[in-house]
């Protein structure tokens, strides 16, 4: 067997417009309820939740054309775009997470 290790972005919460908190929240507990409660289709992406802190998630691949799917808010892209290049398939935003140069940052 062989051991596959994945890298994940430590990233402020300062990086997260409102609309991706509340999109990040929804979904969070669209997973929530599927996982503990068993009801629900769950959100688009299934490696998605909430921390005590701020979230933790997949980043999903940009297409060809640069842009992301899964109904991600655009706000998220440069932060994801970032984390792939940087070799990250994950993302973990929290409020000790450093802010990142070049990301945007939104005032909470």
């Amino acid at each position: 067997m062989t051991d596959h290790v994945r890298n994940f972005l430590d990233a402020s919460n300062a990086h997260l417009s409102p609309a991706a908190r509340l999109w990040l929240s929804e979904s969070a507990t669209l997973n929530h309820a599927v996982s503990y409660h068993g009801f629900g289709n769950g959100a688009a992406i299934s490696t998605l939740g909430a921390t005590l802190n701020g979230w933790f998630m997949h980043a999903p691949e940009p297409q060809e054309d640069g842009g992301i799917d899964n109904g991600i808010p655009e706000d998220l892209h440069p932060v994801i775009r970032h984390a792939h290049a940087h070799d990250c398939h994950y993302i973990l935003f929290d409020s000790d997470g450093p802010e990142i140069d070049g990301l945007p940052v939104y005032e909470w």
